[in-house]
């Protein structure tokens, strides 16, 4: 096991993620990755920038599970929601607890929301509701 606390800072070379915290421990029996306090992960070749409280990262699947206060910024969308599950193989983040994405004038709200930092395209699964301006109007 390793634990480390204070500015914590490293580099997945795997996922190629950069990554701060308060307080990081590894599990190298499972690769299991455990981050607490003011997290940011980094993902530069998708341009995805997260913040949480919490993240757990699995080395194995190369996904991150961000809890409490998740704010999300890809490109031109900015997200939030209280749960971030990132697959950097599949390059899709779920966010859900009142997940919303505000990208330009648009406002998408849901009960779950599918981003594809590769392509960009939002899947908004449940009863959908927002904001959408066109320049036509």
């Amino acid at each position: 096991y390793v634990t480390a606390t204070g500015a914590v800072f490293g580099k997945s070379k795997k996922s190629n993620l950069d990554f701060t915290c308060d307080k990081l421990f590894f599990d190298r029996e499972t690769n299991l990755i455990y981050f607490e306090g003011n997290v940011n992960v980094k993902d530069t070749a998708n341009n995805v920038d997260a913040q949480s409280q919490l993240m757990e990262y699995d080395l194995n699947t190369e996904t991150a599970v961000l809890q409490v206060n998740v704010r999300l910024n890809q490109n031109n969308s900015k997200g939030t929601g209280s749960l971030a599950v990132y697959k950097t193989k599949e390059k899709t983040v779920d966010l859900t607890g009142n997940p919303k994405i505000v990208r330009g004038d648009d406002i998408y709200k849901e009960k779950k929301i599918t981003l594809n930092v590769e392509t960009e395209e939002i899947l908004l699964d449940g009863k959908v509701s927002g904001n959408v301006t066109s320049e036509d109007n």
